[in-house]
């Protein structure tokens, strides 16, 4: 047994750290939606090619979700939080490489490997605020943690095309990599996996390293898992789903975790992440290719990002006051479906008008979609094995909303009336399916 709490790391010493891998992965991710196309034209790729220098990115987490959470069970986080940091440097190199080359099959190679490298990081660092921390604590530490995909996002796309055109391609790859290897320097010697220890107190009294480990993160599980989700959104880390189970997540089943209710909440969630991703990755070609020039074309999605740092959190306090989650989660996805068709298709006030919507009521469904999913779940047992799922589900969302956009936008991205119509019509259809899920 182990005498000394585990958790009883510094939540501001775990949730900074944390912070900073995370926007180390943010900035690698949204490097390329603000310079898709002086991409295009350096590596004479089509559209449809280029959407992959998105798609390969969320592509990854498709395979590696549900594996992924029971490897960090077993072995501890650390290790794989380390990994995935140098796996995002790797592939950063790689990318440098296929600069000097001007080789596109480099190019996406060292895409697909900084996707792992943001699955992997992305999973763990919930999951060590979940060890590291004291349940008590642990909403100051996940609340920094749950940052990363705004401030990530920010300055990746905010700060791209500036050092693309003072500086050129090679120092946007390489800028970036700094940011992770402080991460990896900081991790390294700061924050202690208590995995270890566990295992060692197991083996005294006769456990094997499989039940330590399930015992380990079963408290875990849900803290960590829910909030593994903010791969884009960020501010998905919310408290609502903190509810802690001391059952192992393999004593649940997949096929109870995908009830009708939960099927129900997951395929809006699907919608949402496509829409999401479609954003991030069009709309500053859209503007580009409207006139707005390519240092101002990420402003609007900075706009968003910012707000809804300040916005989600308020959104989980009217959930806590009022208790119900499927009317805010309906009134903000179709406020999040009609901001994308308003910025697909304007310029000017109210381009900054939809904007402003999107930050200050559309982005606050990532957070209830949590809310929802937890609520809508059977047994509280499940959430740990759910999240897999779920996460599963954001990354098939993601890689559609790449993906399928782009060949809505068709291969010059000017069809935006009819891309950001079908995109709406989608996250409409989800907000349909909504209705009939059964949670408050």
């Amino acid at each position: 047994m182990i005498k000394t709490d585990p958790r009883a790391q510094n939540p501001w010493k775990i949730g900074l750290i944390l912070l900073l891998a995370g926007i180390a992965i943010g900035c690698a991710q949204h490097k390329v939606p603000t310079i898709l196309i002086p991409l295009m034209e350096k590596f004479d790729l089509d559209a449809f090619a280029a959407s992959w220098l998105m798609s390969i990115l969320v592509l990854v987490g498709v395979f590696l979700a549900l594996p992924l959470g029971k490897m960090i069970q077993r072995w501890g986080f650390k290790p794989w939080l380390l990994g995935g940091l140098i796996l995002l440097v790797v592939g950063t190199l790689i990318g440098l490489a296929a600069g000097f080359l001007v080789s596109p099959a480099l190019l996406f190679v060292s895409r697909g490997i900084e996707g792992i490298g943001l699955m992997v990081v992305s999973t763990c660092a919930p999951t060590a605020v979940a060890q590291c921390v004291r349940p008590d604590r642990q909403g100051l530490a996940m609340g920094l943690w749950s940052n990363w995909g705004a401030i990530g996002g920010a300055v990746g796309m905010a700060t791209t095309p500036f050092i693309w055109s003072a500086l050129g391609y090679s120092w946007v790859w390489s800028l970036f990599i700094i940011i992770a290897v402080v991460a990896i320097v900081l991790i390294f010697l700061f924050v202690d996996d208590p995995q270890p220890a566990l295992l060692a107190a197991a083996a005294g009294a006769g456990m094997g390293p499989v039940g330590a480990a399930d015992g380990a993160a079963g408290e875990a599980g849900a803290v960590g898992g829910a909030a593994a989700t903010g791969a884009i959104g960020g501010a998905a880390a919310t408290g609502a789903v903190g509810g802690n189970s001391t059952k192992p997540a393999s004593a649940g089943r997949y096929r109870e975790v995908l009830t009708r209710d939960t099927v129900l909440v997951l395929y809006a969630f699907i919608c949402f992440s496509l829409g999401l991703l479609a954003l991030l990755t069009y709309l500053p070609s859209i503007l580009q290719l409207q006139g707005i020039p390519r240092e101002i074309s990420a402003l609007p999605i900075t706009l968003i990002q910012l707000l809804s740092m300040i916005c989600v959190p308020i959104c989980g306090a009217i959930y806590d006051k009022t208790g119900r989650a499927k009317p805010l989660l309906m009134v903000t996805l179709f406020t999040f479906g009609a901001g994308i068709f308003l910025m697909f298709t304007s310029t000017g006030p109210l381009l900054w008008g939809a904007a402003a919507l999107e930050g200050i009521v559309g982005f606050s469904c990532i957070g209830m979609f949590l809310t929802a999913y937890s609520e809508a779940l059977p047994r509280r047992e499940l959430m740990a094995m759910g999240m897999g799922v779920f996460i599963l589900v954001q990354s098939l969302g993601q890689f559609l909303g790449s993906a399928v956009v782009q060949m809505l936008l068709g291969p010059d991205l000017t069809h935006w009336v009819f891309a950001g119509a079908c995109v709406f019509a989608i996250v409409t259809s989800g907000v349909i399916g909504l209705a009939f899920a059964r949670f408050r």
